[in-house]
């Protein structure tokens, strides 16, 4: 509770200390293009829609061009909200399947389900961005109440659950045919199965880049995560099925995510892309070794992504784990994301 006290603090704190600060390097203007004639305290014009939205947006540098960072990125109005939404679905094998392959045998929420998270963005320049956001998650959607119930007594699962509400600091940023973007943020922990053990929240840096290879088509991408997660109680060495810690599955400490990849730009609008994500995992297990890094099951990706503007980018994929002993149809899932952003 204390932890989650400080973050919407922190994001409260964040936010108006956010509206009170100026931007450099970037104008802003109205939302056609032009300023409105509502001048502002600090001599910058406002753009509003009945006198009460704020609709200045910054000029568009083309810093990102990247269709999926742009849409991650979100509008370049001063204050935007966006939107996520995603589906992780059954294995090619067996369409009817409930849970995703867990390879790794990790913590972690490996059912079938539709993730959506909104997310309140204001910038600080074309460049800079603070946001803060949650979503909902539904376990099993297409599964009958009796099943999902059952289904979610053996996992220690919630049908619905607030999905880890967050504050984050966005820099996107380029260097000649590379551009990229950094995000730093906090994390309130409230899916329950992770709160089970006693995580109360987390802290993440993400990265991901882009490098377009000349005049040609092609390009390469890069991500790189690392998360560190806190934990409001000591570790409990007793198994779960007495209230502890302890089972067959990896409860993490902290990961690190690698994410090698190659796309291929059919327009400005539509990619083919594919990647490989490798990934390492300290284990909290109660000894208290950091230095401890258990590798994770390679994962690869295939997918189509389609954007529309700057605001909207919708992403079918497939994903399956390469070097699994049971690679095959029985491992690959059916995925769709998406991301927009509204005023």
């Amino acid at each position: 509770m204390k932890f989650r006290a400080l973050l919407i603090t922190t994001c409260l704190v964040g936010f108006v200390n956010s509206a009170g600060a100026q931007s450099t390097g970037t104008s802003l203007s109205g939302a056609g293009g032009s300023s409105s004639s509502a001048a502002t305290s600090d001599g910058s014009n406002t753009a509003t829609v009945e006198g009460v939205l704020d609709v200045r947006k910054f000029e568009d540098t083309k810093i990102l061009t990247d269709p999926n960072l742009r849409a991650t990125d979100g509008n370049l109005y001063l204050y935007s909200f966006k939107a996520s939404l995603s589906y992780s679905g059954p294995t090619l094998g067996d369409t009817s399947a409930q849970n995703q392959p867990n390879p790794d045998k990790s913590v972690g929420n490996f059912a079938q389900r539709i993730t959506g998270n909104a997310t309140l963005n204001y910038r600080l320049s074309a460049a800079q961005s603070i946001s803060a956001g949650t979503g909902v998650i539904m376990n099993y959607p297409f599964a009958g109440d009796s099943y999902a119930s059952s289904l979610l007594e053996k996992s220690g699962n919630a049908r619905y659950q607030v999905n880890n509400p967050f504050l984050m600091y966005n820099i996107a940023s380029r260097f000649d045919s590379l551009q990229m973007r950094n995000s730093f943020q906090i994390i309130d922990s409230t899916q329950q199965v992770y709160t089970r053990y006693g995580e109360v929240g987390g802290l993440n840096y993400y990265n991901s880049m882009v490098y377009g290879l000349g005049t040609s088509r092609f390009a390469l991408s890069w991500e790189t995560s690392a998360y560190y997660w806190l934990f409001g109680r000591p570790y409990n060495s007793a198994p779960t099925s007495k209230g502890g810690d302890a089972g067959y599955l990896t409860l993490q400490q902290y990961t690190v995510g690698l994410t090698p990849g190659v796309k291929y730009n059919f327009t400005d609008s539509l990619n083919l892309y594919t990647s490989m994500g490798m990934g390492w995992q300290n284990p909290r297990n109660g000894t208290g070794n950091i230095a401890a890094l258990l590798p994770r099951a390679p994962s690869l990706s295939l997918g189509l992504g389609y954007a529309y503007k700057r605001d909207i980018y919708i992403a079918p994929y497939i994903a399956t784990y390469p070097f699994s002993a049971d690679e095959g149809p029985g491992e690959t899932t059916i995925n769709v994301t998406t991301t927009f952003s509204i005023l």
